[in-house]
């Protein structure tokens, strides 16, 4: 991991005050997916959680059904179209062609298809009212979250936990997704530092003793999210692509870098990560 990557980072790595930002960038539509060797380590980790509890790890609601099929329909042909040395799309499975990896294509079940089929989470989020509900999701990497408490909630209240969103980032949220258009691609990245390279970390940090000893914080969690919209249905689709590394591994300016920043975060974000939070 390179300064170039912490540098796109969210909250941003910047030596200012850490702080949250939407910190979106388009992107064309070949790279909504990330496709590279990770992903078989990550495929076995996400089989362990799925094959522990699939009912917690994909949810299908109703209201998200259709853009649910959208989805596994949108995805076979993004691998056909971009992945095709990676991937053989057939109308009855996907095979991961490096791993030899065989997905049988369940249209009955397509979150669960989704899942099986490649690394990253999908959240779906449908209109309701003047706002985006979460109607259907496929989420295995939760990151002290679960799944079960924040299907059928709007945007904003998924992120009522967090300090500030409301004030500081609501409003740049609505107006990024209110001019996205059909089959585009936004992109961003956030972190935290963790005292674990656990990729399930399904409870609340406040349910746990927050980290009291930064130095304990040796693993540095990256989520490469992005947002594509849909106009038929009218949906967007939420992807998550986890990524954790030991802090060793990140090169010491930036080691340096990430560690003043925890030093210094706002008490209420330090909280809400399980940092060390200063007096």
């Amino acid at each position: 991991m390179t300064a170039g990557v912490l540098a796109g980072l969210t909250p941003p790595l910047d030596g200012k005050p850490l702080r949250w930002s939407v910190g979106t960038r388009p992107i064309p539509v070949n790279q909504w997916l990330n496709v590279d060797s990770t992903r078989h380590d990550t495929m076995r980790a996400k089989d362990a959680v799925l094959d522990r509890d699939t009912a917690g790890s994909v949810i299908t609601t109703p209201a998200g059904v259709q853009a649910s099929d959208a989805l596994l329909a949108a995805i076979c042909d993004h691998l056909t179209a971009w992945h095709s040395v990676e991937f053989a799309v057939t109308n009855g499975e996907v095979v991961d062609l490096e791993s030899g990896r065989r997905t049988l294509v369940d249209r009955t079940k397509p979150l669960e298809t989704v899942a099986r089929m490649l690394p990253q989470d999908f959240c779906v989020l449908t209109p309701s009212a003047d706002t985006w509900r979460m109607t259907a999701a496929t989420v295995c990497f939760t990151s002290r979250w679960n799944l079960e408490s924040k299907i059928g909630l709007t945007i904003g209240e998924i992120h009522g936990p967090v300090p500030g969103y409301e004030q500081r980032v609501a409003h740049a949220v609505d107006h990024v997704i209110g001019r996205m258009d059909d089959g585009s691609v936004l992109k961003r990245s956030n972190w935290t530092l963790l005292d674990t390279p656990e990729l399930h970390l399904r409870e609340p940090a406040r349910s746990t003793a927050p980290t009291t000893n930064i130095e304990k914080l040796q693993w540095l969690r990256v989520e490469h999210q992005a947002l594509r919209r849909f106009t038929n249905p009218d949906a967007l689709i939420f992807t998550i692509d986890t990524r954790v590394r030991h802090i060793g591994d990140v090169p010491s300016v930036d080691r340096q870098r990430l560690r003043e920043a925890v030093r210094t975060a706002p008490a209420d974000i330090a909280a809400y990560k399980a940092w060390p939070v200063s007096t």
